[in-house]
């Protein structure tokens, strides 16, 4: 029996060779300029914690390498480090504290959040119609508080019933009491 050789793959076969071995020849010049692209973009991600007139804010921004703080009061921040950054302010306001984070390739993510100051922290639990509210702040000595629904308190840890249901925006001013 006689083999047949497949004239195809001889030819073409040779072909492939030779344009395969012409590609890995092909050089570069030495003043081209190459980028490095990530297939991570930047996304930018931070929480505050906040105390009156101080706050920490701890950031969680993945896959970026710089960082733009700007914390609402006219004071910036440019940094290469991801870590825990602390501001403290002056007045009161509500200030908008901005992060843009940038890659290596110079993409951009943006995140914004608002803080009230000064900052009053307070929890609250729920019983069916019946709201709990705790003050946490330990410098205060009288609150007012605003239940959002027209009723109001000046108890440092109230509670108050809805008579409706719905979504209520709750405030606490305080103030503290000087002494000498």
């Amino acid at each position: 029996m006689k083999m047949k050789k497949n004239r195809w793959l001889l030819t073409k076969g040779a072909f492939l060779f030779a344009a395969a071995m012409s590609l890995t020849f092909v050089s570069c010049d030495e003043n081209e300029e190459y980028i490095w692209v990530d297939d991570n973009l930047p996304d930018s991600d931070f929480e505050v914690v906040a105390s009156v007139y101080d706050i920490t804010i701890t950031n969680n921004t993945e896959d970026a390498t710089s960082y733009y703080w700007t914390y609402g009061d006219g004071t910036v921040l440019e940094t290469t480090e991801d870590t825990t950054l602390t501001h403290s302010y002056t007045a009161d306001g509500l200030y908008t504290i901005t992060l843009v984070s940038t890659d290596n390739n110079g993409v951009t993510s943006t995140y914004s959040e608002d803080i009230s100051i000064p900052y009053l922290s307070f929890n609250w639990t729920v019983d069916w119609a019946t709201v709990t509210f705790v003050n946490n702040e330990t410098a205060a000595t009288s609150w007012a508080w605003d239940f959002g629904d027209g009723s109001t308190s000046t108890e440092e840890n109230p509670s108050h019933e809805y008579s409706l249901e719905g979504s209520y925006t709750v405030t606490c001013v305080t103030s503290t009491s000087s002494t000498s």
